[in-house]
């Protein structure tokens, strides 16, 4: 089924340990026990069940691809059975944004009306682009433990005529196509990433661009206003200059005068304070007398003393009083001079705001005329920023489909296009117009010694002898079998060529068989009963 060119075949059998043992002949004697075993032998309690017959038993080799891309070892199933999808999203026209960008004019109006127009372009779209890649196995485990397969394997141009190749879907031709295609793609998507970086890269440029050119500006205009605040200024202060002398000599008199107020009233007070210290000191020489008389038995003097010290004291609240009337006037003066000089105050606040006028719509002007360039430079900011975020996610996104890119094989050269047949051997069982399909994948010789073909299990330990070298490469036979029973023609052509590569129809084959048994029964694989039940089973296909 495959045209005679260079391919690499791999051995079914590989050995745990040194042994020459397992030989052509004892191989094809293997599979026909275990090919036996699976049969069908009919019976049943309730309902008779046919025994099947085995159609044939054919050696068949399932085709591969090895071929590397960008330094990496890539594996194909050679039947397609298995695939890998890279899913991307679709990106927006860089190259038309970044010419676009790149031709916009030095006007900062133009910059920003562009930046704001285009704030969603790179947001993202829901439409996703697949790139199938046909029979790539992805599985860097099952990869690895197949390129150490091939390693076994022998290359040949020779024909193969007692077994069967499957001939892979793609010729070495189109294996080459699709390598150039995904290498196409890769650098698409390489591409895309140093579109994207250039992107920023440009918009960066044209951002700092813009901000250079509106400091500069923010300097003219502080520069011109200035000019002209400077001149005003100079005018400005000899006004108020003048107006705070004025108001400082106003001041100067206001407080003279109330200054004075409260001089001539505190004079009055320290009057009100010695006259009450003269009436206290005249209270205690009364006392001082009353105590006199009243020693002397001078009732007359006695009552003389008691009578003025009582006017003194009648006196001195008087004064007290007028100490206290003399001291909240103080207070009021304090309070109308502080409300006088207040007013005065505000008058001079006003004639001074008066007079800087025009000096301060100078400044209002220069400072507005500034913070529209800060806001104009804060929104291109902004605006640069949320595009750059934008891309800076395709950017990642894109990142991680390299990535996938770069895993989809071994980071190690075997072949540029090699293809590898991996054998197995493929049984038909047929009851009425029943058929039916089990294989024994590539596999694992141990002999383990006398003690283990010696132990019984209730198993025959011949199904002990082989044991499959990979779960995975059963996985991908097994999807081998459901396409045998999916698609009638792959079926019939399997069929045909497994017909004529049958085992058990060709007399060399036959008599390999036979040579095998014996050699299996020899190292004790086989009983002696099995022996004659395998041989006789044989021998209805002779």
């Amino acid at each position: 089924m495959s045209k005679s060119n260079e391919k690499i075949l791999l051995p079914f059998a590989a050995f745990s340990q040194e042994t020459k043992d397992f030989d052509n002949n004892t191989e094809k004697a293997t599979v026909f026990c275990i090919s036996e075993l699976n049969r069908a032998k009919g019976g049943g309690f309730l309902r008779k069940q046919e025994a099947e017959k085995i159609v044939f038993i054919s050696k068949v080799y399932y085709p591969f691809w090895l071929v590397s891309l960008n330094e990496a070892s890539l594996l194909l199933d050679g039947l397609n059975i298995a695939s890998h999808t890279i899913t991307h999203r679709v990106l927006p026209d860089l190259k038309g944004f970044k010419e676009k960008l790149k031709d916009l004019p030095s006007s900062r109006q133009i910059q920003a009306n562009f930046l704001s127009n285009n704030q969603n372009y790179f947001q993202g779209s829901d439409e996703e682009q697949k790139i199938v890649i046909d029979g790539l196995i992805k599985d860097q485990e099952f990869t690895t433990e197949f390129l150490k397969y091939v390693n076994e394997g022998i290359k040949t141009n020779s024909p193969i005529n007692d077994a069967v190749l499957i001939s892979p879907a793609l010729d070495k031709d189109g294996i080459t196509r699709m390598l150039r295609n995904l290498e196409k793609k890769r650098q698409e998507l390489l591409e895309e990433l140093s579109d994207m970086m250039g992107i920023i890269k440009l918009l960066n440029s044209k951002n700092q661009e813009s901000q250079a050119s509106l400091i500069k500006e923010i300097q003219v205009i502080e520069k011109e206003y200035n000019t002209k605040i400077e001149k005003v200024k100079a005018t400005v202060e000899t006004k108020i200059a003048k107006i705070n002398k004025a108001f400082e000599k106003e001041e100067t008199e206001i407080s003279k005068k109330f200054e004075q107020q409260i001089k001539d009233i505190e004079k009055e007070i320290v009057k009100c304070e010695k006259t009450t210290e003269q009436i206290d000191s005249e209270i205690e020489k009364t006392e001082a007398e009353i105590r006199t008389a009243a020693i002397n038995k001078d009732d007359v003097a006695e009552q003389k003393w008691k009578d003025k010290r009582n006017e003194l004291k009648d006196n001195k609240p008087e004064y007290t009083l007028r100490i206290k009337e003399l001291q909240k006037e103080i207070l009021n003066i304090e309070e109308a001079r502080k409300s006088i000089l207040f007013k005065l105050n505000q008058d001079k606040e006003t004639k001074i705001k008066e007079e800087s006028k025009d000096l301060v719509e100078l400044e209002a002007a220069r400072e507005a005329a500034s913070k529209i360039c800060r806001n104009e430079m804060a929104k291109i900011e902004e605006m640069t920023s949320n595009i750059i975020e934008k891309i800076d996610k395709l950017e990642k996104r894109r990142e991680g489909v390299m990535l996938e890119f770069d895993e989809l094989g071994l980071k190690q050269i075997k072949e540029t296009v090699a293809l590898v047949f991996m054998p197995f051997y493929l049984s038909c069982y047929q009851s009425k117009s029943k058929k039916r399909y089990s294989y024994v994948s590539p596999s694992i010789v141990s002999y383990g010694g006398l003690g283990v073909r010696l132990k019984s299990l209730g198993k025959t330990k011949i199904t002990q002898l082989c044991q499959p070298r990979n779960r995975k490469i059963s996985i991908l036979l097994n999807s081998l079998m459901s396409l045998l029973d999916e698609n009638i023609v792959f079926n019939h052509e399997i069929s045909e060529a497994c017909l004529k590569a049958n085992l058990l129809h060709n007399k060399k084959d036959q008599e390999a068989i036979v040579n095998g048994l014996n050699r299996l029964k020899e190292q004790q694989w086989l009983s002696s009963s099995e022996f004659e039940t395998f041989s006789q089973a044989l021998s209805q296909y002779s």
